[in-house]
């Protein structure tokens, strides 16, 4: 992730504001490849938010086939210390 955070800020220093002078109105060019740079940075985000979700997912379901069966060892093994 920390890898995502430094290619968003490379693109917002190489183009965003590499492109554009303090106090000056942004050109019509300046506005559709700004446009089109924000729509391919969303998609990507999006597809990188889907691939969290279904690793997270995948983790989940892993746990509820094969961790809750650990965690009752676990507990029987910890309950049975305390008596």
């Amino acid at each position: 992730m920390k890898d995502w955070i430094v290619e968003s800020h490379d693109v917002a220093k190489d183009f965003i504001y590499a492109q554009i002078e303090f106090n000056s109105s942004p050109t019509d060019d300046y506005m559709k490849k700004s446009y089109e740079i924000v729509k391919r940075r969303i998609t990507l985000g999006g597809y990188r938010l889907s691939e969290i979700i279904k690793t997270i997912k995948h983790s989940h379901d892993n746990f509820l086939k094969n961790g809750k069966n650990e965690l009752n060892k676990k507990k029987s093994k910890f309950l049975s210390i305390e008596k």
